[in-house]
């Protein structure tokens, strides 16, 4: 069925040496037209490319992993921003799609164009990519983290004493906190997370004897409550009395 058709083998034994003497220089020419495209394309000037990662508040961030398509040549097995949230290449010009991708971010994807140098003393063109907080629980964690440096700072400033109520705000948001992101990994392991096989049950029962170990919450939300009521409550020099009978 795939088979030379009887045609075809008479052309053959016809001309013996004619057909491959013809197969032969279209060979030959084709490669004499693709050489100098294959030379352009391996020589092709590129251009330096920075690609900088930052969060909402402009704050770099290392380590992010970053795709490109097509893939840099030679590709490199692992693109990532430094310290300073930077990923600097060398790509030949043309389009690219970038995919930015972290942890606790929303993955950030656009289109890129990469100019041509001009000239030897081309800057690096540079690409800011911003990435947007996506899990649900990191405004959480800011937040509690800011209590936590607010009631250290109080307490190096002003004592213990007078940082009664960010301690207590503390010792009831923290805890609780840390028993929501722990739910949430339990909750991504399924049976396992609940089992010996993951830390991750001993650190939910490591969290929630914190909110008896210094007193239950209820204890600190009533002293947080009557600390922030005695802000606005008038001040007597002298106590009061009742007023005298007609």
């Amino acid at each position: 069925m795939f088979g030379l058709r009887d045609a075809d083998t008479n052309l053959l034994r016809r001309y013996p040496s004619t057909v491959p003497s013809q197969i032969l220089r279209i060979g030959l020419l084709g490669v004499t037209l693709l050489a100098p495209y294959t030379a352009w394309a391996q020589h092709a000037p590129t251009a330096s490319v920075t690609i900088h990662v930052t969060d909402p508040i402009g704050t770099p961030i290392p380590g992010v992993q970053i795709q490109l398509v097509p893939a840099p040549d030679p590709a490199s097995t692992k693109l990532e921003t430094d310290l300073q949230g930077n990923l600097s290449l060398n790509l030949k010009p043309g389009g690219y799609a970038l995919v930015v991708s972290d942890p606790g971010f929303k993955i950030w994807s656009e289109r890129i164009y990469v100019a041509a140098p001009d000239g030897e003393a081309t800057a690096s063109q540079l690409f800011p990519v911003t990435l947007k907080i996506g899990a649900a629980g990191f405004p959480g964690i800011y937040q509690k983290g800011w209590l936590v440096l607010n009631a250290a700072y109080m307490m190096d400033t002003v004592g213990n004493r007078s940082a009664k109520k960010e301690i207590a705000m503390i010792k009831v948001a923290a805890p609780n906190m840390a028993l929501q992101v722990i739910d949430w990994a339990m909750q991504v392991h399924g049976g396992g997370g609940v089992s010996e096989d993951f830390p991750l049950a001993a650190a939910y029962a490591g969290a929630r004897t914190l909110r008896f170990a210094d007193g239950p919450d209820e204890v600190h939300r009533e002293q947080i409550g009557k600390l922030e009521l005695s802000r606005y409550r008038p001040s007597v020099d002298k106590p009061v009395t009742a007023a005298p009978k007609p």
